[in-house]
C-alpha cells in the first residue's frame, strides 16, 4: 500500500545520475556558454533541415495538384 522511502528514492536513481553528468557542463561560465552555441548551432541546423522538407513537400504537393487539375480529376476528390 505505502510504498517505503529506499522504494522512492530507487525511482530518482536515473534522474539524479543525469544531473550529475550535465553538471560538469555547466559549472564553468565558459562551458555554458559553449552548451548554449552547441544548442543554438543544432537549433539552426534542424531548422534549415525542416524548412528543406517543408518546401520538397510543398512542390511534390504543387505538382500532384497541377496533375489532377490537368486531367479534369480534381473534380474527384471531396472537398475541392
Amino acid at each position: 500500500m505505502f510504498r517505503f522511502y529506499h522504494d522512492i528514492q530507487k525511482d530518482y536513481v536515473p534522474v539524479v545520475r543525469a544531473l550529475h553528468m550535465i553538471e560538469p557542463l555547466t559549472s564553468s561560465t565558459v562551458l555554458l556558454v559553449l552548451v548554449g552555441l552547441a544548442a543554438f548551432a543544432v537549433a539552426i541546423i534542424a531548422l534549415r533541415i525542416a524548412i528543406k522538407l517543408a518546401v520538397r513537400v510543398g512542390l511534390v504537393a504543387a505538382v500532384v495538384l497541377a496533375g489532377l487539375w490537368a486531367t479534369g480529376t480534381l473534380e474527384l476528390l471531396p472537398g475541392v
